[in-house]
């Protein structure tokens, strides 16, 4: 990161210290290769499994936590729902509280309520849009009995090919991590209009993203890796 971004350590120095950089604990909360998400810091576990309450990393102050064995499975505390309603709320001091299911936040319907509230207009783009997903956004699925949502950590895309990748920020999706890679790519529509899909996985299907109106656009990376590793890239 001190070779590709040296920028970031002249603002923030700290990152040099390995201690503050590792939170003070350098031996729990490493980077083996150097190249974090943006600002997703990873936690690893000792034997790459967490148990229920374990937190896989933080994320703009938002702690990304496992349910361990009861990972998709019935209700508990830490349902992908939660995460998306942390991290909102921490973020834009909006309450997405009456939004249930995460299959609800693929329709536009489900956020009407806080755009009577002055709370921030949301915009929901589904799959196959006119505009790209980017970091912040809240992706959703369809499938299984309540579908599925998470936070856009990152997205990296080569205009030239019109291929890349989005990463995930996820709970109670399994027990063994909290970042995913979906492939994105661009075609074009009958109009010559360029679309974006990102990719579906397995048994859930994208329905789209969200996005809220005082959030700031942030550019693609376009270079095709992650900052962390990507593990799973679901085809």
């Amino acid at each position: 990161m001190l070779i590709k971004e040296p920028e970031n350590f002249l603002a923030d120095p700290q990152q040099l210290n390995s201690y503050s950089y590792g939170r003070n604990n350098p031996v729990r909360y490493v980077d083996p290769t150097g190249e974090k998400i943006s600002e997703y810091q990873p936690y690893y576990s000792d034997n790459g499994f967490y148990d229920y309450e374990n937190s896989y990393g933080n994320y703009r102050g938002t702690d990304v936590i496992s349910a361990g064995i009861f990972s998709g499975q019935g209700w508990h505390n830490y349902q992908c729902v939660d995460l998306v309603k942390k991290f909102t709320n921490k973020q834009y001091g909006v309450d997405l509280g009456q939004i249930g299911h995460a299959q609800a936040y693929g329709y536009q319907s489900s956020f009407s309520d806080f755009n009577d509230n002055n709370s921030g207009q949301y915009t929901v783009y589904d799959n196959g849009s006119f505009i790209m997903p980017q970091e912040n956004d809240i992706i959703s699925w369809s499938g299984g009995s309540y579908g599925h949502v998470a936070i856009i950590a990152e997205v990296s895309f080569d205009p030239d090919s019109g291929e890349g990748y989005v990463y995930t920020l996820e709970q109670n999706y399994n027990g063994y991590q909290g970042l995913y890679t979906q492939s994105l790519k661009r075609s074009y529509n009958q109009s010559g209009q360029e679309i974006y899909t990102v990719a579906n996985r397995n048994s859930l299907k994208v329905q789209g993203w969200t996005r809220y109106s005082e959030q700031n656009s942030i550019p693609y990376s376009n270079i095709l890796y992650t900052h962390a590793p990507k593990g799973y890239v679901y085809e």
